[in-house]
C-alpha cells in the first residue's frame, strides 16, 4: 500500500493523458498559487497508476509551498482540470456537467478503473442534490454518459451502492430510454423509414443490465417498447398494453396516458392498413375510451384527422348510429377554420361506406375542387373519389369513365411527386396504384379470368408495402 500522501490521484492520471495541446491550454488557466512549474515537476513524476515518484516535499522545493498544502492543491487542480474538460468536449458533448465531463474521461482513453472511480464520485455527489428540481437530468446526463461503458462492460452494475437514490436513477435512466426508443421505433413503423435496429438493442441490453422496470410508467413503457420493436406483434400483446395502461391510469398523468395509448393507437392504424381485420374493432374501442376519458379533447378542440379516423373506424364496420352520434356531440369542437371542410368530407366517407357511391363522388369531388393541391385531404378525396367511380363502374357514363382514367393518372404523379412521403410508403401507394389498374382494365374489357383473379388474391397477400389491403382484398373477393 501506497502511503496516504502517494496514494492514486485520478487527476495525474488524466494529466497524463491529456495531448500536448490540451495542456498547453490548461497551464494558461491555472489559478496564481499554482506555479506552472509544478505541473512540469508532477507530469515529470507520475506513474501510469497515478501514484508519484517523489514525496511532497521533493515535489514543492524551492516553491515555498508548505508541504501541508499539496493535497489541497492537487484538489485545486482537479477542479481546473475537469472545468476545462466540460468546456474542451462541450461542442462534441453538447450534455451539461457530468454527462459532458464522463464523455471526456471516456474520449481520453482512461483506464477502466478511473472511469468507474469517477463515475462513482460524481454519482454520490449527485445524492447531495435530491432536493433540487434539476437532480434528475444531472443524473440522466451522466447515465447517458456511462451508457457505452455498460454496454462494453455487462458486468459493471452499481445501483446497488447507493441503495435506494440508485435504483431511483437506474428506474429514471430506463424509462427516459424506453420512452425515447418507443418513440423512435413507432415514428419508422408509421412512415415506413429504416428500422433503428441499433437504438432497439443498445435498449434491451440496458433492460437486461438493470432488471424490469418497478414503477407503474415504466412498466407501460416496457409494453409500449416490446410493441414497437417486435416486427409483427400479436393481438392478444396489443390487448394486454391497453388493457394494464388503463388499469394503472390513476397513477398515470393525463398525457403520459396520451402519449401512451397514441402509440399503441398508431401501431393499431398500421395494422388496419395491412389489412388485419381484428384491428378495426380493437383502434375503434381505444379511440372510445380516449374520448370517454377527454384525452383527445382536453384542450377543447379535436385534431381533424383523429376525427377523420374515429369515423372511417366506425364506418367501415357498418356502425353509422354511432357515427351519427360521434359527429353531433364531437363536430363542434373541430378547429372553426376547417370545421365546414372536415364535416363535408365525413358525410362523403360515410356515404362512400353506406354504398351510395353516386353521392359520396359528388362529395368527394367537391372537395377536390376546393383544395387542388392540398398534400393529406386532397391524396385522401382522391382516393375514396376512385372507389366510389370504380364500386359504379356498369354505370359510369362516358364523363365520369374518363375522369376515373385521368384521376388514374393524377393519383400516380400526385404519389410521385409528394415530398412529405417516405420512399417506402411512396411504394405502398404505387403498389395499391398497380392493382387497381389492373381492375379497371378487367372492367374495361369485361376480362373474366379466374385464374388471374387468384394469383392477384395471392400476390396480394404477400405485398409487404402496400396501402388499402383490406379494401382491394374485398373487392377481389367480389369481383
Amino acid at each position: 500500500m501506497p502511503p496516504k500522501s502517494n496514494r492514486p490521484r485520478d487527476v495525474l492520471v488524466i494529466l497524463d493523458h491529456l495531448p500536448p495541446a490540451d495542456l498547453r491550454k490548461l497551464r494558461a488557466l491555472l489559478p496564481a498559487n499554482f506555479p506552472g512549474a509544478l505541473l512540469d515537476r508532477l507530469l515529470g513524476a507520475v506513474r501510469e497508476e497515478g501514484t508519484l515518484e517523489a514525496t511532497p516535499e521533493e515535489l514543492l522545493a524551492g516553491f515555498e509551498i508548505p508541504a501541508s498544502q499539496f493535497n489541497k492543491l492537487l484538489s485545486q487542480l482537479h477542479v481546473q482540470v475537469d472545468q476545462y474538460l466540460v468546456a474542451r468536449f462541450h461542442d462534441q458533448y453538447p450534455e451539461q456537467g457530468q454527462g459532458a465531463l464522463m464523455d471526456a474521461y471516456q474520449e481520453l482513453g482512461l483506464p477502466d478503473r478511473v472511469v468507474e472511480r469517477r463515475y462513482r464520485r460524481l454519482r454520490k455527489k449527485l445524492e447531495g442534490t435530491l432536493q433540487s428540481p434539476d437532480w434528475v437530468d444531472a443524473a440522466l446526463g451522466l447515465e447517458k454518459a456511462m451508457l457505452p461503458y455498460r454496454v462494453r462492460h455487462p458486468k459493471f452494475q452499481i445501483a446497488s451502492a447507493f441503495g435506494e437514490v440508485g435504483a431511483r436513477l437506474d428506474e429514471a435512466f430506463l424509462v427516459s430510454k424506453l420512452r425515447f426508443a418507443s418513440a423512435s421505433v413507432n415514428e419508422a413503423r408509421i412512415r415506413n423509414l429504416a428500422f433503428p435496429a441499433q437504438l432497439v438493442t443498445q435498449t434491451q441490453q440496458l433492460r437486461d443490465l438493470l432488471g424490469p422496470c418497478q414503477t407503474v410508467i415504466g412498466q407501460a413503457y416496457e409494453y409500449v417498447f416490446q410493441l414497437s420493436s417486435e416486427p409483427i406483434p400479436p393481438f392478444e400483446l396489443f390487448q394486454s398494453s391497453i388493457q394494464f395502461i388503463q388499469r394503472q391510469k390513476e397513477q398515470i398523468t393525463a398525457q403520459e396516458q396520451f402519449d401512451l395509448l397514441h402509440f399503441i393507437q398508431n401501431l393499431c392504424l398500421r395494422e388496419v392498413d395491412r389489412g388485419h381485420r381484428p384491428f378495426v374493432r380493437l383502434a375503434a374501442d381505444l379511440y372510445r375510451y380516449l374520448l370517454e376519458e377527454g384525452v383527445l379533447t382536453g384542450s377543447g378542440t379535436l385534431h381533424p384527422r383523429i376525427f377523420k379516423n374515429i369515423l372511417s373506424l366506425h364506418a367501415r364496420m357498418g356502425e353509422f348510429g354511432y357515427c351519427a352520434e360521434f359527429v353531433e356531440q364531437h363536430g363542434n369542437k373541430l378547429p372553426p377554420e376547417e370545421r365546414s371542410f372536415i364535416l363535408r368530407y365525413g358525410a362523403a366517407l360515410i356515404q362512400f361506406y353506406q354504398k351510395d357511391h353516386l353521392h359520396s363522388a359528388a362529395g368527394f369531388r367537391s372537395l377536390i375542387a376546393e383544395t387542388p393541391k392540398d398534400l393529406y385531404w386532397g391524396f385522401e378525396c382522391r382516393n375514396l373519389l376512385m372507389k366510389s367511380l370504380f364500386l359504379r363502374f356498369e354505370s359510369l357514363s362516358f364523363e365520369e369513365l374518363d375522369e376515373l382514367q385521368r384521376l388514374l393518372d393524377s393519383f400516380r404523379m400526385f404519389v410521385r411527386r409528394n415530398a412529405t412521403l417516405s420512399d417506402s410508403r411512396k411504394k405502398s401507394y404505387d403498389n395499391f396504384y398497380g392493382y387497381f389498374r389492373q381492375l379497371v382494365r378487367m372492367k374495361e374489357e369485361q376480362i373474366e379470368d379466374p385464374e388471374k383473379l387468384e394469383e392477384m388474391k395471392e400476390a396480394l397477400e404477400q405485398e409487404e408495402f402496400i396501402t388499402h389491403k383490406n379494401w382491394l382484398r374485398g373487392v377481389l373477393e367480389e369481383f
